[in-house]
């Protein structure tokens, strides 16, 4: 007997959008148990009945074997997941997010020969995430890791993940994450955080993305295809080495050189080589340099090679950029269709404007880095982003607590933060009036500073963040999953001790540079946070070498921004960093030059190469 009536029976339990009720899905879960089951001494198929208490105990080993099963891919699918995982990672360090998203849309519900399930990429992620967090020697690298996804669910997962890996928990937390984020928001987190994770490390180390992901990522055969070259014969070639197609045009080119009226270098010989050389250096990143889509890549590694400290770095760079520009005007009289190349043409014409300068800047940072060391030693020592150093060490003693993101706790933001002379505060909630811009300023004045400044976070303390980042760059500290303790360059600043000139200077760069850079990669529809930085950039570098006449720009956009661009000029005032003459336009000192110039540099490098991709 019914306790309702027809007409007052319940609705059916609603489901969660996109869920639907599977008749018989049950049924089919628990045949694909049985054999667990069965090792757990459970006959779902025993004719006299099942023992529903034996059935429920048996349910949860057998459930972690079969997760274990789904999250855990062997032999080719492993290596897959971790293709996929190598093409996301190298295609959203790139900036092709439409590419990378497509790497992620190619991989369905269920495996095929070819191709690795979600399952298998989510039990791989999980696995290095928890491997690579676990790695002191990868500690303090990872603990800079910034997730960034435009999609906020995305980002949320990958939040999570990361505080798990910090805990060294994601494997444990498949479930958990599995259910507060669906099994397709926790797949692409898990590789976003990946992605995030070795561009943190590859920073750290200096070193390219794709070089990480050959450490990290190693059971991807298709490496191979980058790496060795297979020779007609079957054996090995170094990869580096022309093919017998790209010595083919090379000759064309040297051919046509000799009979053209000028040329950039002093002989046809001196060019030839330069772009011979250029072949070889794009073989070694997989690029075919016939192919006009390829010229980028030989570019973007041109740029890297300029970036030195010196001035035949540059020259160097120059050089090899005018052989590849009649490299392209080459190709232009002999290719059947030769507008393909003008995409490429405006390529190496954008580095060489933007390069063009930077002989002069180099010349510049040499006879910074010339000054008497006594004196850039005495200067750099005075900074606040230096003084305060042994204050902090002090205060940290063996360790302190951090939280979960690696950053300072909220109670010791107000403490450390006056360590730098700044009024911060941290909370777990904004007052309200604090929330309110300021108004009424000139464009020519700095945006006015909130005092005191609250915080829910050391990220939304510039000053503090800045010089968090340089000092765990600078392994003066370095963090645990909890603790954050003195590093091991630490010693030399503790004490009344002298740490290195280089040490000093690369602090004082570094902070500049992550001063300057600390909204750069906001996720901003109009690209203002790059563009402060930039403008924040070219007024210091003004300031530092006035000898280069580096005027400011007037257009409207930069008059708009300036007011932020001054912000940041004011709290380098603020650390030492800058001064003003008599005349109150603003200087560096003789001492700072170096490191200062080189900070700035740096911004404007990545910069650069951020509108190339």
């Amino acid at each position: 007997m019914s306790w309702f009536s027809s007409s007052d029976q319940p609705d059916p339990p609603r489901l969660p959008p996109g869920v639907k009720h599977v008749p018989g899905l049950a049924d089919e879960i628990l045949q694909e148990l049985a054999p667990l089951l069965a090792a757990e001494g459970v006959d779902i198929n025993d004719p006299k009945g099942v023992d529903i208490d034996a059935l429920r105990a048996a349910l949860g080993p057998a459930m972690e074997r079969r997760n274990m099963e789904l999250f855990t891919p062997t032999g080719a699918h492993r290596t897959q997941a971790l293709a996929v995982l190598r093409r996301f990672t190298e295609a959203t360090a790139a900036g092709r997010a439409d590419e990378a998203q497509a790497v992620l849309d190619g991989v369905e519900t269920d495996e095929t020969e070819d191709h690795p399930a979600i399952s298998h990429v989510i039990g791989v992620t999980l696995d290095l995430l928890d491997s690579w967090y676990s790695d002191r020697r990868l500690r303090t690298a990872l603990a800079s890791t910034r997730v960034a996804s435009r999609r906020r669910p995305v980002r949320a997962c990958a939040t999570d993940l990361l505080s798990a890996a910090r805990r060294h928990t994601t494997f444990d937390s498949l479930d958990k994450l599995t259910v507060a984020h669906g099994g397709l928001i926790l797949f692409e987190g898990g590789a976003t955080l990946v992605a995030a994770s070795i561009a943190a490390i590859a920073k750290r180390q200096r070193r390219k993305v794709t070089a990480i992901c050959r450490d990290l990522l190693i059971a991807d055969p298709e490496y191979a295809s980058v790496d060795v070259v297979a020779a007609p014969d079957g054996r090995a070639e170094e990869a580096g080495r022309t093919t017998p197609a790209d010595d083919r045009i090379l000759a064309e080119f040297e051919e046509w050189l000799s009979r053209q009226p000028q040329i950039a270098a002093p002989t046809v010989e001196d060019e030839a080589t330069a772009l011979r050389a250029i072949f070889t250096l794009a073989r070694t990143s997989g690029a075919d340099l016939r192919n006009p889509h390829d010229i980028g890549t030989a570019v973007d590694l041109l740029v890297d090679m300029g970036t030195g400290d010196g001035r035949d770095d540059h020259d160097i760079m120059m050089s090899s950029l005018f052989a590849l520009d009649e490299y392209i005007h080459f190709q232009w009289e002999i290719s059947r269709r030769p507008e393909n190349w003008d995409r490429a043409h405006d390529i190496v014409e954008d580095a060489l404007s933007a390069r063009d300068g930077g002989g002069q800047l180099a010349d510049v940072v040499e006879r910074a880095t010339a000054v008497d060391p006594q004196l850039r030693r005495a200067a750099l020592k005075n900074t606040r982003v230096s003084a305060a150093v042994p204050v902090l060490l002090e205060w940290l003693g063996t360790s302190r607590p951090i939280s979960q993101s690696g950053n300072l706790r909220l109670a010791d933001i107000e403490p450390v933060a006056a360590m730098l002379g700044v009024r911060a505060k941290g909370v777990r909630k904004v007052p309200p009036l604090a929330e309110v811009p300021a108004t009424g300023f000139a464009t020519d004045e700095p945006l006015p500073e909130p005092e005191p400044l609250f915080a829910t976070s050391m990220r939304q303390v510039p000053v503090l963040w800045a010089w968090w980042q340089a000092m765990l760059r600078c392994d003066i500290l370095e963090t645990t999953a909890t603790r954050v303790r003195p590093g091991p360059a630490s010693g030399r600043w503790i004490d009344g001790g002298e740490p290195p000139i280089e040490g000093a200077e690369a602090l004082n760069g570094l902070f500049v540079s992550f001063l300057l850079s600390e909204r750069m990669f906001d996720d901003d529809q109009f690209g203002s946070g790059a563009a402060v930085a930039v403008l924040a950039s070219r007024m210091l570098i003004a300031a530092a070498a006035p000898e280069l006449g580096i005027g400011a720009p007037d257009d409207a956009r930069s008059t708009i921004l300036r007011p932020r661009a001054l912000q940041l000029m004011a709290r380098l005032e603020l650390l030492g960093l800058l001064t003003r003459d008599a005349s109150g336009t603003p200087a560096v000192p003789e001492g700072l030059k170096s490191a200062v110039l080189r900070g700035a540099m740096l911004v404007m490098d990545v910069a650069t190469r951020g509108e190339g991709t």
